[in-house]
């Protein structure tokens, strides 16, 4: 009777033994065979040439060792001085980890599979057997069907736009349109009126600041995004806008028809407080047009001045956001050098982002007030909170909104657009700003911030450390 080992798969069978793995299925399995009596060694059913053969002495058999090395992909090396061989084996141990996480995402690709042939089998339901088909198309089907799942996300950063909808916003959200002229922001969860710009349809219309917005159009405009609601006050050509407004508790209607007003979304002017110069800069957005504005505002007043202002107020009210690295940009003039915030993604990853320095970066004596309140948000709380986490400015207003997220935005093929929420962006101190906001240091109703600010210079109150005292 002939004799014969079984070598199963090499040593990956014990590794699965030893690990308690069942990996059925998962390799496909390799026999070595040994014939001592023949001489011969067999892989899968066929014969291979070795060097050496295996034979029986004592009742024992011997392997050829460099034939199995050989055929399991492992290397052997010879120590002739102590004479002993060691032999290298594949990890066997990382390449099942690796099989493991393929698989996982096979099952993952599978289930989207199964998701998209599930959506189409209703697509082709509908386009076949609907009674009203020839009202509906596969694309507007598709759209919705985004949408949905979007909105499933319960995440109100997160937003899909057609085609349509993404060229209405380019032009409605551009600067070459028309509009009532009203400077919004956001206050005990309303949206107020901040400033009526001098000239404009609505200052004409008698509105005011403090008014607090309703509706537009007869829409409820509450828990509208800023950028709707902007849309919504703009056109491409004059039009009727209806304003429900409430002014001291009592309801009132105004009809205003849009118009191309003059308004930057960065200005400055000097105030004189006693024998003090104060600089007040109004900054509505965040973007990079407003940094280059910045850096040439505060060079013409340090020119005009002959050095810096004695003190500055940043006017950040009712500022709906912007590009986080134009904060950061920003920030290079006031806190250069430092890390100004911290992005998180979906896995946990923390990427901490520094401000430059700047040529201009004012000196750190100098007194500064950040206006704030629950129009403040994004962009603009980063930045807000990097100068109160530096102690490098007093924050006077109220609580801003709380948006501690950033998103990236992906243009699709078809002139579609996805912004989705990829980033959580936490402080400089790893402070959280996402559904928390920013507390100032000074409360004061919106309106009246910037008077309040000029009091505390006039009172010596120059630093949050002052605030204690």
């Amino acid at each position: 009777m002939k004799r014969r080992l079984y070598l199963v798969g090499g040593l990956l069978l014990l590794v699965i033994a030893l690990l308690g793995v069942n990996y059925a299925g998962a390799w496909n399995v390799n026999v070595i065979e040994f014939y001592p009596d023949s001489g011969l060694v067999k892989l899968n059913g066929q014969t291979v040439s070795t060097a050496s053969k295996p034979i029986i002495v004592n009742n024992r058999l011997y392997v050829p060792i460099r034939t199995v090395s050989n055929l399991i992909g492992a290397t052997i090396t010879w120590n002739a001085t102590e004479r002993y061989a060691t032999m290298y084996v594949p990890d066997f141990i990382s390449m099942l980890t690796e099989l493991d996480e393929k698989e996982q995402e096979i099952s993952k690709l599978q289930a989207q599979v199964d998701s998209v042939g599930v959506y189409g089998d209703v697509i082709k339901l509908i386009t076949e057997n609907y009674l009203y088909k020839n009202d509906v198309s596969i694309k507007s089907l598709t759209y919705s069907a985004i949408k949905g799942v979007v909105a499933s996300l319960y995440d109100k950063y997160t937003r899909f736009f057609t085609p349509e909808e993404v060229e209405k916003r380019k032009i409605l959200l551009s600067s070459n349109v028309q509009t009532v002229g009203i400077e919004l922001t956001r206050s005990s969860g309303k949206y107020i009126i901040l400033d009526v710009i001098k000239g404009s349809p609505a200052y004409y219309a008698g509105l005011m600041p403090g008014d607090v917005v309703k509706a537009i159009d007869g829409t409820y405009i509450r828990d509208m995004p800023f950028d709707d609601v902007k849309m919504m006050l703009s056109s491409t050509t004059s039009k009727e806008v209806k304003l429900d407004i409430i002014r001291s508790g009592t309801a009132m209607t105004f009809k205003v028809k849009t118009s191309y007003v003059s308004a930057s979304p960065f200005s400055y002017s000097l105030i004189s407080v006693g024998d003090k110069t104060v600089a007040y800069i109004r900054i509505k957005t965040i973007d990079s047009d407003v940094v280059k504005q910045m850096d040439d505002a505060l060079k013409k007043i340090f020119f005009t001045h002959r050095g810096e202002a004695d003190a500055y107020i940043l006017d950040l009210r009712g500022n709906f956001g912007g590009d986080l690295e134009a904060a950061r940009n920003l920030l290079s003039f006031f806190v250069g050098g430092k890390k100004v915030y911290t992005l998180v993604d979906g896995d946990g990853n923390e990427t901490p982002v520094y401000a430059p320095v700047s040529q201009w970066m004012l000196s750190w004596s100098r007194p500064i007030y950040v206006l704030i309140d629950e129009g403040t948000t994004s962009a603009a709380e980063v930045f807000a909170m990097a100068m109160k986490s530096y102690d490098r400015a007093i924050l006077v207003g109220e609580t801003t909104y709380g948006k501690g997220v950033a998103s990236a935005v992906y243009k699709l093929d078809d002139g579609s657009m996805l912004v989705l929420t990829a980033y959580e962006v936490l402080g400089p101190k790893g402070e959280v700003l996402n559904g928390a906001g920013i507390l100032p240091h000074v409360w004061s109703m919106t309106l009246y911030a910037k008077d309040e600010a000029i009091k505390l210079f006039k009172n010596g109150i120059l630093h949050p450390s002052d605030l204690g005292r």
